[in-house]
């Protein structure tokens, strides 16, 4: 196999990784409003919530992880979309643009499976 060919299999996230990657483009698209409508409503802020208006919590971007009963149900994207998405860094998550995004995220995924 030549170099340039095995290099380019070295970029590809292991399977675990690169569906955090996916959940985490979609719940940027959620936070910066480019989503569709009912993948939105499919989650909500911590700052959203009645019950901590002036809680520190309110000022973070996280988002609201519901209680589930089953691992089955933490497949659920209203699970696991918010769940990936809270343990980004938040220097990540404000990242102004989808593409620098894209890219840093790769960088934070890659960095977390191979260390």
């Amino acid at each position: 196999m030549s170099q340039r060919r095995l290099s380019s299999f070295t970029a590809w996230l292991p399977v675990k990784q690169r569906v955090q990657y996916k959940l985490c483009m979609i719940m940027y698209s959620i936070h910066f409003g480019l989503a569709q409508l009912y993948i939105t409503e499919l989650v909500s802020t911590v700052a959203a919530q009645t019950s901590r208006p002036g809680l520190r919590s309110a000022d973070t971007t996280n988002y609201v992880q519901p209680r589930t009963r089953t691992k089955f149900a933490e497949r659920a994207f209203s699970y696991a979309g918010p769940a990936v998405w809270n343990l980004l860094p938040d220097d990540l998550r404000r990242t102004p643009t989808i593409n620098s995004f894209k890219r840093e995220l790769k960088t934070y995924l890659f960095i977390s499976a191979f260390s």
